[in-house]
């Protein structure tokens, strides 16, 4: 049990420094920007963008995901060919179905700007949808890195060398006073420089690539797979993009701007689950058969997600208009009452672990897709009454309650197909320990300190108050012990073990 657990929390942190590292460029990257362009221009950047990336997650009919079904099978039976045949087939159609999309893009910007009743969309949308093509070879060249499990590449590619450009260029682009195809053309050469990498990264990587004669399989067997997953694409694609369409739809684009930068900022409280979930499922799967490994595996992964989690989105909770203002400016504050909306939602979802995963992992896919259409559907109906009332703050509240409802279903349905559930006493103290470290947190905020050392010491507080309420609870584990020892000979410290042996 602890070598799955152990795997878990090893694979989990690969990936969890990959997604830091992109989040703080992104986060960088917005702060640049939103410093430099108006919030009505990068709004309607945010609009054509959400256009291009739902646009993308239709027409490449999620040929993608087949390279994680077809070539683990392939190679393990050391059918090379067949694999490299594979990855043709799927870059071949997916650039033939996305150039198609990208096209009808093209000859319908007239109408798409006119739609959302902005006349600068239909200038952007003929040079992103430059964008559709390329994302959906990057998207395969990441599923071929999942499949033969060399998740660094996939980070390199996604979480520093796409960031970095895009920051280089953009900024270079818009202290020369490109306007919004500064942020565009950034956009595009990011995605360009991206691929490239990733190609070469694969290319060095899967010698069998070069080596085998290719070996085509049919092209109705791989469509045959991924047709009942467009349907789940589709609908993961509105679910990311819902919120921007209507407020684009019933207010100015500015508020598009105004509303992406919540969401931004308050997603960055579910960066410990998305760093698990890419390494949860498989490991779920090799345990689903097994009753007691299959619930500490699920408890442990909900109660690390939970516990990393809760110190980010305190912060966050008490002072928004402090980190709004300080990390962009003033005007953003607009959006505190969305942000605070998004960040319970998300807060709840993470407090809920990676319940989807666990139900994929398990082979309950139509579930999943059934979750995601409840999901959807609640947004949807909720936005559509609440943005014209009450603005972006109806769209927060929409997602936080489309989010809460979706998860807990997930919870609910795992327990009655299975009788597991993520919560235990150990759970509980992580939300017992954050109370009196928030409490100190509010403190500290009502002596009117500089915000620039707020900015600072806030966080630092509540993490320290955190920790030493944890260790008063006896709240660390000794799966947390056995990370612990992970990460002292990793750093070549002993720090981590000495804080959980006192706190447990």
């Amino acid at each position: 049990m602890g070598n799955y657990v152990s795997n878990l929390a090893k694979q989990g942190g690969i990936t969890f420094i990959g997604n830091l590292s992109g989040r703080l460029f992104g986060f960088a990257y917005l702060v640049i920007i939103t410093s430099l362009v108006s919030p009505s221009v990068y709004g309607t950047f945010t609009l054509g963008l959400s256009v291009v990336l739902f646009i993308r997650g239709i027409s490449d009919l999620s040929l993608h995901r087949s390279i994680g079904y077809f070539l683990p099978k392939f190679l393990q039976e050391n059918e090379k060919g067949k694999a490299t045949g594979i990855l043709y087939i799927v870059a071949l159609l997916s650039v033939f179905t996305t150039t198609l999309a990208a096209v009808l893009l093209i000859v319908t910007s007239q109408s798409l700007a006119r739609l959302f009743d902005d006349p600068l969309l239909s200038t952007i949308l003929p040079v992103l949808a430059l964008a559709i093509p390329i994302e959906a070879l990057i998207k395969s060249v990441e599923s071929i890195f999942k499949s033969i499990r060399v998740l660094k590449y996939r980070s390199y590619t996604k979480d520093f060398i796409r960031p970095i450009f895009r920051i280089s260029v953009t900024s270079a682009l818009l202290f020369s006073g490109a306007g919004i195809f500064g942020l565009v053309i950034g956009h595009i050469f990011a995605l360009i420089s991206s691929l490239i990498a990733g190609l070469v990264f694969f290319y060095r990587k899967c010698d069998w690539f070069r080596d085998e004669t290719v070996d085509y399989i049919g092209k109705r067997q791989i469509i045959s797979y991924s047709l009942p997953l467009v349907f789940a694409g589709v609908i993961y694609s509105i679910v990311g993009r819902l919120d921007q369409f209507l407020i684009g739809y019933f207010l100015d684009s500015s508020y598009v701007g105004f509303y992406q930068v919540s969401f931004i900022l308050a997603s960055n409280t579910l960066i410990v689950l998305k760093s698990l979930t890419p390494v949860f499922k498989p490991t779920v799967a090799s345990v689903q058969n097994e009753s007691n490994q299959l619930l500490t595996v699920y408890r442990n992964a909900t109660r690390w997600i939970t516990l990393l989690t809760l110190p980010i989105a305190t912060t966050l909770f008490l002072a928004p208009e402090l980190y709004l203002s300080t990390f962009f400016s003033p005007e953003y504050t607009v959006a505190t009452g969305a942000f605070l909306a998004l960040l319970i939602g998300y807060l709840f979802n993470s407090s809920c672990g990676p319940e989807g995963m666990m139900l994929e992992g398990l082979g309950y896919t139509k579930l999943t897709l059934v979750n995601t259409i409840i999901l959807i559907c609640i947004n949807g109906i909720l936005d559509v009454a609440l943005i014209p009332k009450i603005g972006i703050l109806g769209a927060g509240i929409a997602t936080s309650i489309g989010l809460a409802v979706a998860s807990l279903v997930g919870v609910v349905e795992i327990y009655y197909l299975r009788g597991i559930h993520p919560y235990s006493m150990d759970w509980l103290k992580l939300w017992i320990a954050i109370l009196p470290a928030a409490a100190l947190g509010a403190a500290i905020l009502s002596r009117n300190l500089p915000s620039v050392l707020l900015v600072v010491i806030l966080p630092s507080t509540i993490v320290i108050a955190y920790v030493l309420f944890l260790m008063l609870l006896s709240g660390f584990t000794e799966e947390d012990l056995s990370i612990a020892k992970q990460a002292d000979e990793k750093f070549d410290t002993s720090i981590f073990q000495k804080i959980i042996l006192w706190g447990s």
